[in-house]
């Protein structure tokens, strides 16, 4: 009897077990599970030109580079008066520049280095007006009926004299050529490339007799746009211009021409009675020096040493 109590007892206790263990499970409040919602996809597009809102538009000023500014006439260096003459003459700083030209004639072979001292050059050719002060009494039938045009006719030696008596001198090949081309090895005074409007010169291809042609020479400073860089007129074209240099070949140069031999001089720059390609910077045009010609003039330099008067 007492057997079948403990059996009870222990099924009763296995039993509450049970029921402590499974009652609070099945009583419990079932809590729905909740979906969780997706975060919708954030799709950036790229507007199109008609999606655009438009904007005030912003004034931007587009910065352009600077252009070369090339002045339409040359920077002019101190200047000294003549009062002798009344001739204002341009400063051309010394130094070193090459003269002659590779690819010129046989004459202008080859280029050298040279190095000229400071000077002072006549910024004009000596024109018809100013020659009257020294020599009221010169006749020629080829002078211009023009006071400000070149004086023409003249031979070397009565260049020569006039720059001598108004205290200066003819310059040499060397000085007219630095003053002409710069440093820079220019073909002609106001660069390398033909241009129009730059010097009395002929426009044709071949020189022409002064029978043929009605030309002549023009007022002195007449052509600004050829002007050289030191700022000195009609170093191409209007009228050749006398040197004092005697015609001698370069150092190193080969050529046999017997001119070197004769008391030549040299004459320089053209004339209006000449080709573009005759009026070179450094063309040499040899002559005698008693040649007398319409197309012919001169202009004079002066030497630095003891000038202290200076016009801007």
């Amino acid at each position: 009897m007492y057997r079948d109590v403990d059996v009870n007892i222990k099924h009763i206790k296995y039993v509450a077990l049970v029921i402590l263990l499974v009652f609070p499970l099945s009583c419990a409040k079932k809590v729905p599970r909740v979906k969780r919602k997706k975060a919708d996809r954030v799709i950036i597009k790229k507007p199109t030109k008609k999606e655009t809102i438009p904007q005030e538009k912003k004034e931007v000023k587009k910065i352009k580079p600077d252009k070369k500014v090339v002045p339409k006439f040359p920077i002019l260096l101190p200047t000294y008066f003549n009062e002798k003459d009344g001739s204002d003459m341009a400063l051309v700083p010394g130094g070193f520049f090459i003269m002659g030209d590779n690819q010129g004639e046989k004459n202008e072979r080859p280029a050298i280095k040279v190095n000229v001292p400071d000077f002072y050059i006549d910024i004009y050719e000596i024109t018809n007006e100013q020659y009257g002060l020294y020599n009221d009494n010169f006749e020629n039938d080829d002078v211009f009926d023009c006071n400000l045009c070149p004086i023409t006719g003249i031979t070397w030696k009565e260049a020569e004299n006039y720059c001598k008596w108004a205290g200066k001198r003819l310059p040499t090949e060397a000085e007219w050529e630095k003053t002409a081309r710069g440093s820079q090895q220019l073909k002609w005074s106001w660069g390398n490339s033909p241009k129009k409007n730059a010097a009395n010169i002929l426009n044709n291809q071949e020189p022409q007799s002064q029978k043929e042609n009605n030309a002549g020479p023009v007022k002195v400073g007449s052509f600004p746009q050829g002007a050289s860089v030191f700022g000195v007129f009609d170093m191409t074209g209007n009228v050749w211009e006398w040197t004092d240099s005697p015609y001698t070949p370069y150092e190193n140069n080969l050529d046999t021409d017997i001119r070197y031999q004769e008391d030549y001089r040299v004459l320089r720059g053209g004339s209006w009675k000449n080709i573009l390609e005759n009026a070179r910077t450094s063309y040499r045009h040899p002559v005698s020096p008693d040649t007398k010609l319409p197309n012919i003039g001169f202009r004079c330099v002066k030497d630095v040493e003891n000038l202290t008067t200076y016009s801007q």
